[in-house]
């Protein structure tokens, strides 16, 4: 579980200053890449005001150490220098 800010609109539209009470999937795919490999993403959506959560599977076969975590939508990535720590 992964959580983040700034992946874009949900659908339906959540409104602005207003309380999430229920998840609302985001209008448009996220990918994952985690160590180079793409990651299964089995949910992306907004889970609070502007909190977006999402779920992915971990690619099988990566190697204890730091992985480097990406996620990209509409041409758009996320920062660089993110890791995810993985350890068997």
């Amino acid at each position: 579980m992964l959580y983040g800010t700034g992946f874009g609109v949900t659908n339906p539209a959540t409104q602005a200053a207003l309380l999430v009470s229920s998840a609302s999937p985001l209008a448009n795919a996220v990918t994952v890449s985690i160590g180079g490999q793409r990651a299964e993403v089995l949910f992306a959506g907004m889970t609070g005001s502007g909190l977006v959560q999402l779920h992915v599977t971990v690619p099988m076969g990566l190697p204890d150490g730091d992985a480097v975590l990406t996620a990209s939508v509409q041409g758009a990535t996320t920062q660089s220098g993110v890791v995810l720590s993985v350890h068997h």
